[in-house]
């Protein structure tokens, strides 16, 4: 069976699950979506199979991918819970594909997780790349420090870069044992065993000379603050804040690389202060990318699909209704 047969099947089958009214509405989006509206809210009430609509959609998308030539169709499930994400994921799974669940990563490491799931993809011959998101933390003073698995992640890339684009041996060796203190700001033994593991994972998946270094480098702004405070404890005020501006710097990475054919955001009444708002944080980074894109000509190959729950209040008297 060629990819085009397996992508119709697999249409036809997800229809087939539908009720009328789920399946008019996936039939809508895709009619939008091959008529160039490429952002589309579909609102109901709690209950009504907006994630099976969802499951349509991305049946439909990735077929129309297909047909516009595409080798993979990359779909970004974004949600508020980690819990809905995993219950949603088995749902969303249209090849019913092994899914590597990355949803409890920060946006700051996704930069792995596309990279490693995308090429696992490719050698399956699989054509859909479902990944998830659940975007909630900020970059800021009071939540810059991150996670353990994070920090030590990021630190082997950082040291990548300082251990071949540094030449003084003193401020290469000042500059590394100065990054593990600092990443392992609780002077955790657990820490160094954490960065051992990433250590061998990030190296194998990005050998030196890998895009992402590149596009470190070449922000020389970025690596000019980094070196500062590595090596003369110049720019930030606390640990914290440097950390933040570390993950700010590889989620905005992330981002870029995740490049989504279709992107569903669940729950999007729980996002919609972000599109008023200028915080801190990685759903907002998300929400301006894919909402609010400064690169409009990029953005019109990007699809949005936004699921929105409609809560409302039984009226219980005539009075009410007046």
């Amino acid at each position: 069976m060629t990819i085009l047969e397996e992508l119709k099947y697999k249409d036809q089958q997800v229809m087939s699950q539908l009720k009328d009214f789920q399946r008019a509405t996936v039939e809508r989006v895709d009619y939008l979506f091959r008529h160039q509206q490429n952002r589309v809210l579909v609102a109901d009430e709690v209950g009504l199979g907006k994630t099976l609509i969802a499951k349509g959609v991305i049946a439909k998308t990735a077929k129309l991918r297909y047909e516009e030539h595409d080798d993979l169709c990359k779909v970004v499930y974004v949600c508020s819970n980690q819990n809905i994400a995993r219950q949603n994921l088995a749902k969303l799974n249209i090849f019913d594909d092994v899914i590597d669940n990355y949803s409890d990563w920060r946006l700051s490491m996704q930069f792995y997780a596309i990279e490693k799931s995308e090429r696992e993809k490719k050698h399956r011959g699989q054509f859909v790349q479902l990944l998830t998101l659940t975007p909630e933390t900020s970059f800021n003073q009071r939540g810059g420090s991150g996670t353990m698995k994070e920090r030590a992640m990021l630190s082997v890339v950082l040291i990548q870069i300082i251990e071949n684009m540094w030449s003084d041996i003193n401020e290469r060796s000042n500059a590394i044992a100065r990054l593990k203190q600092i990443m392992n700001n609780r002077g955790s033994d657990s820490w160094y065993y954490t960065f051992a593991y990433w250590n061998n994972e990030v190296r194998g998946l990005f050998p030196w000379q890998s895009p992402i270094h590149t596009q470190l480098i070449e922000d020389v702004e970025f690596m000019n603050i980094v070196r500062n405070y590595l090596l003369y404890d110049e720019g930030f005020k606390n640990v914290g804040l440097f950390i933040g501006y570390v993950r700010r710097k590889f989620a905005e990475i992330s981002i870029e690389k995740l490049n989504p054919d279709l992107v569903i955001m669940d729950e999007f009444q729980r996002f919609k202060f972000l599109i008023d708002t200028d915080d801190d944080s990685e759903i907002s980074l998300l929400a301006h990318k894919f909402l609010t894109p400064s690169d409009e000509s990029s953005a019109n190959l990007i699809r949005v699909l936004l699921l929105s729950a409609t809560p409302y209040k039984l009226f219980s008297t005539l009075d009410e209704l007046g």
